[in-house]
């Protein structure tokens, strides 16, 4: 099963994403923040992308993916943002914009998975 690392500090809306990738067959490892996620990547190997919302206390997801790029260039990421004109200042991630749909969220994960 694919291994997805879901980033998100609100609860509600983790919870719902990780359902929503579950639904869709992915094994979801859901964390509060930036720094959990990299713990979780330090201890965990194996995933297979992350997806991480953009405004977070202390650590942006924009920053957690930057991070990503050197420790883990391989590692495909997507970020999901409010911010309905950018936000972000240039990240080579995949961009989402929140409110998503089901569809829409599974879909960009698979693409992140099979850019093709």
């Amino acid at each position: 099963m694919t291994r997805i690392l879901l980033v998100e500090d609100d609860a509600d809306v983790r919870d719902l994403a990780a359902m929503l990738l579950e639904a869709a067959g992915f094994a979801v490892t859901a964390v509060e923040s930036a720094p959990a996620a990299l713990s979780a990547l330090r201890g965990q190997p194996g995933f297979a992308a992350v997806v991480t919302d953009h405004a977070m206390p202390g650590m942006t997801g924009e920053e957690l993916i930057e991070v990503l790029a050197t420790e883990y260039p391989a590692l495909p990421c997507l970020l999901i943002s409010g911010f309905s004109t950018g936000g972000w200042t240039g990240t080579s991630a995949r961009v989402l914009r929140k409110p998503y749909r089901a569809h829409e969220l599974t879909a960009a994960v698979r693409g992140l998975l099979d850019p093709a």
